[in-house]
């Protein structure tokens, strides 16, 4: 019975991404807000409409053929047969699971990434990435996400095997000390991909320090990394729990954006750890890593559901795979609309203070020019914006912040 319900599962999920792809690809016919249509130009609309049917078309693709892999891989049983060829030892047993799907994930998804990056988006002059680049950061991204996927999941197992249920707690701990530290080390893992300098002495470096300050914040680093090197597209990081908080801008935006947008990009920044948004997501990510834990607990106490496909007894390795391609993948659209809906609340809030500071105008610019380099959808479906969109349409962006502009005039009128 486990073996029917999961398939099923893997073809519910696979029609779900689908239909949201297949809105994706109808959002070039919907039409452009009238507060947005500024933002590209007759020539630009037409050039980010192809664009967007071949970027999905190609998503669409991807995912029917990684559909179909991951069917064959549960109907066959490849994972157990795979992780035969190991040892017994759990984690030789574990290695096995992960590296089939590693493995698996990479070879499809190379040649698409390779399509996506080095041909598709230098097309259309968002991608300047030269082949060592790209096989370099592919290379990295594998390595790093296989070290701490095998790295978590044998942790797990070993934990459940020397405690019993007693490894919910201790997993829960590890965990929320994991994700406390990779936070804080945002700035340093960036460094494994990009270069990162300090932001030379000037205008924008004095603006951004005083408005940290004047706000209570210390500032550890103003970083600028080497976006140029792989794209056009623009963005910048405000990292770090507390009071003490890193800068990161994309070289691209510096070039993009003017001193006073790029500061009102960071008043909205301010506005975040204002309102404790940090704090707040940390302490929702607790919530969330616990649920997982005990699902996972859950997964690895049901026996039937490993020999169902084919394995002896539990392998922590193809609880991984359950959770990941199946659990969570099923609950994504319920995550989704909780979890969106309160981020777009804080983006709204965020953008209120950075106009309280009266960098409601140059916010909107700034937001205009980096929807127009990074080439953004400006009327997706509303349900996608419901399930997928963790900021609110640029639109109702743009009308919530020209409102508060236009009642911060009147004060001063007044």
């Amino acid at each position: 019975m486990n073996y029917y319900i999961v398939l099923i599962l893997i073809a519910i999920i696979f029609i779900y991404h689908l239909f949201i792809l297949i809105l994706r690809m109808n959002s070039s016919k919907r039409p452009i807000p009238d507060n947005l249509k500024d933002i590209y130009s007759e020539v630009e609309y037409e050039k980010w409409a192809k664009y967007h049917k071949k970027s999905v078309s190609l998503e669409i693709i991807e995912s029917i053929i990684k559909f179909i892999a991951l069917f064959i891989l549960f109907a066959f049983k490849v994972y157990a047969k795979f992780a035969s060829l190991f040892n017994g030892e759990l984690a030789n047993q574990v290695l096995g699971v992960v590296l089939l799907s590693f493995a698996t994930d990479f070879l499809i998804g190379i040649g698409f990434d390779y399509y996506k990056v080095m041909v598709l988006d230098k097309e259309y002059g968002l991608s300047v990435t030269k082949i060592g680049t790209f096989i370099a950061d592919e290379v990295k991204d594998l390595v790093i996400g296989f070290g701490l996927t095998y790295g978590l999941i044998l942790f797990i197992g070993y934990m459940h095997k020397l405690l019993g249920d007693w490894m919910i707690l201790v997993v829960f701990a590890f965990m929320l000390v994991f994700v406390l530290v990779i936070s804080l080390i945002v700035p340093t893992l960036m460094k494994i991909k990009y270069r990162c300098d300090d932001l030379e002495e000037g205008e924008l470096r004095t603006r951004l320090l005083d408005l940290l300050h004047d706000n209570g914040y210390e500032v550890r680093k103003i970083g600028v990394i080497n976006q140029s090197k792989r794209s056009t597209t623009g963005n910048a990081l405000f990292t770090g729990m507390g009071k003490f908080k890193t800068i990161i801008l994309f070289d691209t935006i510096i070039d993009q954006l003017s001193t006073d947008e790029l500061v009102a990009v960071f008043s909205h920044e301010v506005g975040h750890g204002k309102h404790k948004d940090t704090i707040k997501n940390y302490l929702t990510n607790s919530i969330s890593i616990l649920l997982l834990i005990l699902v996972s607990w859950l997964l690895i106490n049901y026996n039937s559901l490993y020999t169902d496909f084919g394995f002896e007894t539990v392998n922590y390795g193809f609880t991984f795979i359950i959770l990941s391609e199946v659990i969570l993948e099923i609950a994504s659209p319920i995550r989704g609309i909780i979890g969106n809906k309160i981020s777009r609340i804080a983006e709204y809030n965020a953008d209120n203070f950075a106009c309280s500071l009266g960098y409601g105008e140059a916010l909107a610019s700034a937001l205009k020019k980096l929807s127009n380099s990074n080439m953004a959808d400006l009327n997706p479906h509303p349900l996608i914006v419901l399930l997928k969109y963790s900021h609110p349409t640029m639109s109702d962006r743009l009308k919530n912040i020209y409102s508060h502009v236009l009642i911060k005039q009147e004060e001063k009128n007044d």
